[in-house]
């Protein structure tokens, strides 16, 4: 292994704080400032300046933060002047952390240890153990920012995060030393990993099997011990069946040396971590392993009731799995993966959530089929097992889980059900309640007794059970059946009523159910629903109705649930009070009983679902101002908070033809989905309406069509499919719509509409088409007083105007938007025209004004949780970045634009993206790399139909081809890129190629000709930075191959050359010349 330079500068800060520089410790004024430079170091990016001095400074005036943290900054400067001066890259508004190959920071290096794929396992041991000896303590242990509670909250996930990462470490330390026989070594990881996670009985385990092939047999029986009372003093548990017959064989027998000893597995999950032990159930946990391990069980099925324990029981087995050997890594070495219940109201939502489990973001966001294709594509030649929670949600679509075993043949199912889904060779388990051990004694150990001593301690500090308790507690959970859910929600009636009273109250529940497991479960619901007022009845069965969290105005006004009641369900556990939000929740089983007892009354369910859509029709339309014209954030993340509830009102107005209820929801809800980037979510739900208004015997109400409705519906959806890239779709709505639209009514819809229509055009690189949409969109918005509509369209027409080469005529309508913007306080178009006036500024090669517009616009986007506004400015901080031969730092800012993209579904800034990647892979000289990103943004753009941007790509192919002397490729896609000129005029298509053209003759030797288009590049009126920088380019290598050549001369005869005559000529005689 190559012997790496040590960096110039070491920055610790596990274990404490320290700084190293050239071998001499060098001291930070303050915490803050090594707060500052660990937070900076964790979170690699840019970060705006506000951002980080709220976060350390909350507290201070915003001016005197923003003076600390220039202080702090200066501070760290300071420290790295001498040896590492580029570490600390800051601009006015943003600031970020470039360590470089100068710089380690031990934190980063832990987090990155063990990543590279296919390292020799020498190197990988090497990376490891420097990896391992990093961990030192928590990270900056000892610091504490009680002024700073948003920077301590941070601190705990990263220490918990980096604590992970070096359990991680010690764990393939460990089964890479006793793979390779060296069990001194791997014991002594071992007893590291149990020193930090005490709890993780795997780590004694291995310090145990290790003790014992080391000729150790008591030491291996104390850490048994030492295991049992750690496990019984700090969790009130005892050590699982696995480590107590681990115990038992080391005690009985003599550990042969030779023996194979269990190895701990590397295996890919998604596994959520439980906030509470696990309790019993050893012989489940066993039965299922077997199960699973079967090669005909494909499909398991946990069948049980509600509350039975179904989710912890897989989850557990899951767990095991991943912890469990090399046999199941065998079994399953792509990975574990838990697909959580998908309990919202909808069709198709079983492959996509499937998707988002593994990780396939961009196959989630797909059409149906896409998704299908796609995703069975990938899982077809993969061994995994797929954990698929709450499958009865989703038994519609049996059919597509079939069909999913059936191409994929490795992949194993793991579901857990209320409902037998009768699946093709599903393996059934019914899951009971935990088993009580007969006799008195026995109950206090029984894992049933166990759960509810350890509820009741959570939930009433200092609970201690004496024998008359522990009988209560046994009878308590014989009444129940021994269901989880029932155990923990009888414990938690502790906080107020003694466990005896608790037992005789559940003794006397009578109402027969349908099955055992149901009638001890309702009994539990039934006995304290009991308690209630009937008032209080009367709420918990409305609050039904509301799913998700609670507002306490939507529970006074939905079911008339005033903070007196609200205090008494929460006291009697029916709610639960998120302390952070202030909002209420309502455990998923208990909403179940409660809206069965609705359902029971229908005129008051009617009533109570009447006022729910009212109430959050309500909810939409009085936010409409600050949402959908001023883009105010906190507004928008309290709504969003609603989502579930505002398209259950969305719904019911659908079902019930309200069409005055529809018009309330209508532009919030579509400005909620399209700002928060769920544009295939909102595009569905204005599918529904549309549905609803056309479909015969489902129309909304009589004129409704005639008066607008369906009109604006269409026009909204439009805009929503602009966003996915579904432009012909949109096209058509907008079309329609228009022709429902009366000329004069409805003026600031139809200025809407030519909007829209303009966006669809330039977005496929149409831009005449777009200038006269946009055109009459102004002159509409003018006419009509649509001052919203004015500020966008003024934004587009301008982009239109840049895109054609224009760029004082685009600099003009940009501050015209802004202007218009600012005086409405709509916030989503001040932050499109900022974005846009940072793009002309970077053209005209002013890259600081550049990089202020695109770090205010970065700014406001944040701001307004626009995501699709936060990507484009991203893509021009990494222009700005890029110019200044900041690759890495480019790379970085469109790679987070692409995520960004990706996750919403945005295809049009997802191709933008990747063009832009390969851009600095090609200037990386990586040609390969480009190719690729190149070729992926070329698919998706051809599939949108945005001619512009597929001409600017087969311009950036033409220059990679030059760039490796593939000539004859880059006449080609030069060739391309001229056709896309002819059918976009636009002057960005066209330079880029004529730049490659002047490489490939500069090559072949004729300079004369290179200089020539190079002259007709450089003077053309649409010559902006990026033609800039590449002509020069090229220029340069013309200049050192040539010295003799007069250039000047020759650049200016190009000045004389015409256009479109030069792509004529190389379309009529496929040639560059």
């Amino acid at each position: 292994m190559p012997v790496e330079e040590a960096p110039a500068v070491r920055v610790h800060l596990l274990g404490g704080f320290s700084l190293l520089a050239g071998g001499a410790s060098v001291r930070l004024e303050s915490v803050k400032s090594e707060a500052l430079l660990a937070f900076l170091a964790l979170e690699p990016g840019s970060h705006a300046r506000t951002k980080v001095a709220g976060l350390l400074w909350p507290e201070t005036a915003e001016t005197r933060a923003a003076r600390n943290l220039r202080h702090a900054l200066w501070d760290v400067r300071r420290a790295l002047a001498v040896l590492a001066p580029e570490a600390i890259a800051s601009s006015r508004t943003q600031v970020a952390f470039v360590p470089g190959d100068r710089v380690r920071v031990d934190a980063t290096a832990l987090m990155a240890a063990g990543r590279e794929a296919g390292a020799k396992e020498d190197d990988l041991l090497h990376d490891l153990e420097a990896a391992a000896e990093l961990y030192r303590g928590d990270l900056l242990d000892g610091v504490l920012l009680s002024d700073a509670e948003e920077f301590e909250s941070w601190l705990v996930v990263q220490r918990e995060r980096l604590r992970a990462q070096a359990c991680e470490v010690l764990r393939r330390l460990v089964q890479i030393h006793r793979r390779r026989g060296d069990a001194g070594a791997a014991l002594a990881h071992a007893r590291r990993l149990v020193a930090l996670d005490p709890w993780r009985e795997e780590a004694h385990r291995a310090v145990m099997e290790l003790l014992a092939l080391l000729g150790e047999p008591a030491a291996a029986l104390a850490q048994f011990e030492t295991c049992r009372q750690v496990l019984a003093e700090q969790l009130q548990t005892a050590p699982t069946a696995e480590t107590v017959r681990l115990a038992e064989r080391i005690r009985n027998l003599p550990w042969a040396a030779e023996a194979p000893a269990p190895q701990l597995p590397l295996l890919r999950h998604n596994l959520p971590v439980p906030s509470t032990p696990f309790v019993g159930r050893e012989e489940e946990l066993e039965a299922i392993g077997r199960l699973l391990a079967n090669p005909e069980c494909r499909v398991l099925c946990l069948l049980g009731p509600g509350g039975i324990g179904k989710t912890r029981l897989a989850l557990r087995v899951a767990h095991r799995l991943v912890l469990g050997g090399e046999s199941a890594a065998a079994a399953f070495p792509d990975g574990v993966w838990f697909v959580p219940a998908q309990e919202a109201p909808g069709e198709n939502t079983l492959l996509p959530a499937i998707a988002a489990a593994a990780g396939l973001h961009a196959v989630r966001d797909g059409a149906d089929g896409e998704i299908a294709s796609s995703l069975f594509a990938h899982l077809r030649p993969r061994r995994v097992l797929l954990l698929i929670d709450g499958f009865e949600h989703v038994l519609r679509e049996t059919g597509v889980a079939s069909a999913l075993m059936a191409v994929a043949p490795e992949v194993k199912l793991l579901l857990t059900t209320r409902e037998r889904p009768r699946l093709d060779g599903e393996w059934v388990f019914e899951v009971r309640g935990l088993p009580m051990p007969a006799g008195a004694s026995g109950g206090r150990t029984g894992a049933a007794t166990r759960l509810f001593v350890e509820t009741a301690r959570r939930v009433r500090f200092g609970f201690e059970a004496d024998d008359e308790d522990h009988a209560c507690i046994e009878e308590i959970c014989r009444a129940v059946g021994g269901s989880p859910l029932a155990i923990e929600l009888a414990a938690g009636w502790v906080r107020s009523l003694p466990v005896a009273e608790i037992a005789r109250g559940l003794a006397h529940s009578g109402e027969l159910l349908a099955s055992a497991e149901d009638k001890r479960l309702r009994a539990v619901f039934e006995r304290s629903y009991a308690r209630l007022s009937a008032d209080e009845q009367r709420g918990l069965r409305a609050l039904s109705a509301l799913t998700g969290g609670i507002s306490r105005e939507a529970a006074l006004t939905v079911a008339a649930a005033d903070p007196s009641m609200l205090r008494a369900l929460v006291d009697r556990s029916f709610l639960r009070l998120e302390a952070g939000s202030g909002r209420y929740f309502l455990h998923e089983v208990l909403r179940f009983f409660a809206g069965q007892r609705l359902a029971a009354k229908p005129a008051e369910r009617a009533k109570v679902l009447a006022l729910h859509a009212e109430f959050f029709a309500g909810l939409l339309g009085d936010r409409e101002e600050v949402i959908c014209r001023c883009g105010d954030h906190d507004a928008i993340e309290a709504v969003a908070a609603d989502i579930d509830n505002l398209r259950a009102a969305w719904q019911w107005a659908l079902a019930h033809g309200d069409a005055a209820l529809i018009r309330k929801c209508l532009p919030t809800l579509t400005a909620l989905h399209d700002t928060l980037g769920w544009y295939r979510e909102g595009e569905r739900l204005l599918g529904q309406a549309v549905d609803a208004l056309t479909i015969p015997g489902r129309a909304v109400e009589a004129g409704s069509v005639a008066e607008g409705l369906l009109a604006r519906t269409l026009v909204v959806r439009a805009a929503l499919r602009n966003r996915l890239g579904m432009y012909d779709a949109a096209i058509a709505d907008l079309e329609q719509g228009l022709t429902g639209l009366d000329c004069d009514r409805d003026g600031a819809e139809r200025a809407a509409a030519h909007f829209h229509l303009g966006d669809a055009a330039l977005l496929q690189g149409r831009f005449a088409e777009a200038h006269k949409h946009l055109t009459v969109a102004v002159e509409l918005a003018r006419r009509c007083g649509a001052e919203q509509v004015l500020a966008e369209a003024l934004g587009r027409l301008g982009r239109v105007v840049l895109d054609q080469g224009r760029h004082a005529q685009a600099r003009a309508l940009f501050q015209e938007s802004l202007t218009t913007a600012r005086e409405l306080g709509n916030q989503p178009a001040m932050t499109y025209a900022t974005n846009q006036l940072g793009f002309v500024a970077y053209f005209d090669g002013a890259l600081n004004e550049a990089e202020r517009l695109f770090g205010e616009a970065l700014d406001l986007a944040h701001a307004t949780a626009d995501r699709a506004a936060a990507a484009v400015a991203l893509q021009g901080r990494g222009f700005v970045a890029e110019d200044g031969d900041q690759l890495e730092v480019a790379s970085e800012f469109y790679r987070q634009g692409l995520a960004i993209c990706e996750e919403h579904g945005d295809r049009f800034g997802a191709g933008r993206n990747l063009m832009l990647l390969g851009e600095v892979a090609r200037k990386q000289r990586h040609f390969e790399d480009a190719r690729r990103f190149y070729y992926r943004s070329l698919e998706i753009n051809q599939a949108i139909g945005s001619s512009y941007t597929c001409g600017l790509l087969h311009g950036n192919l033409a220059l990679a081809a030059a760039a490796t002397r593939d000539l004859a490729g880059a006449r080609a896609e030069v060739r391309e890129a001229f056709r896309e000129y002819r059918s976009t005029c636009s002057f960005n298509v066209v330079l880029e190629p004529l730049i490659a053209l002047a490489d490939v003759a500069h090559a072949e030797g004729d300079c004369e000709r290179a200089l020539a288009l190079l002259g007709l590049v450089r003077s053309h009126p649409g010559n902006r930075q990026d033609h800039r920088i590449e002509s020069e380019r090229v220029l340069a290598a013309i200049r050192r191959d040539r010295p003799d050549l007069d250039v000047d001369p020759l650049l200016a005869r190009g000045a004389t050359l015409d256009l479109d005559a030069e792509v004529d000529a190389c379309l009529g005689t496929n040639s560059a010349g």
